[in-house]
């Protein structure tokens, strides 16, 4: 189902005061010098690349060790402008790899992105887009050198907007093409939930 990002106010919402996305600011983040680095080990064979009403959406595999627990990845969709903000700057575009543990927890990762060099991954999709069947990609290409990451505990960004989701935002931007950005923004030109607060949510860094 299509969502109208215009008109958010009319999106189906649960409850809670612990909605995503949020502007990141670095003032304000504890040191959490005790939490985990991120593992990943994900497969390289897509399953299937598709427009899922609300912009590009990727199936494939793998598993991520967070906050020293296992969670499968379930698929990475992609949102232009990104949802998130760090020090209210938003970025061009951001990537979200949606994982959920066995006892049914989920867990995104998100990387920014930013314009600059093509990425590889966007091209691999691009370049396959209209042909039927899997597959190769190198994910790990999407995930930046610097392993510092930003963790709260926030919500689903799209409906029903549930909570309990925990976060982990990859500080340091990868980059895209405005080729590639472009490639994005003909699927749904934009899908980004507008920001929500804070409130009394500790935001953790773990450099």
């Amino acid at each position: 189902m299509q969502l109208d990002y215009s008109h958010q106010q009319n999106w189906h919402f649960e409850s809670g005061q612990h909605q995503s996305p949020i502007n990141i600011d670095d003032q304000s983040v504890i040191d959490w010098q005790r939490g985990s680095a991120i593992e990943i080990d994900y497969q390289n064979q897509v399953s299937e690349a598709h427009n899922s009403g609300n912009g590009l959406e990727v199936l494939v595999n793998g598993t991520a060790i967070l906050n020293y627990r296992k969670f499968n990845l379930l698929q990475f969709h992609v949102h232009t402008p990104s949802e998130h903000q760090l020090n209210q700057h938003t970025f061009a575009a951001e990537v979200h790899f949606v994982h959920q543990a066995l006892n049914g927890t989920k867990a995104v990762i998100g990387v920014f992105f930013e314009l600059g060099a093509p990425d590889p991954v966007i091209d691999s999709i691009m370049q396959h887009w209209s042909k039927p069947g899997q597959f190769a990609i190198k994910l790990t290409d999407f995930i930046p050198a610097d392993p510092a990451y930003y963790h709260y505990l926030g919500s689903l960004t799209t409906p029903p907007l549930t909570e309990n989701v925990e976060w982990y935002i990859i500080k340091e931007p990868v980059t895209l093409s405005s080729e590639q950005l472009s490639f994005l923004q003909t699927l749904m030109p934009k899908n980004n939930r507008d920001l929500q607060a804070v409130n009394d949510r500790p935001i953790l860094y773990r450099p």
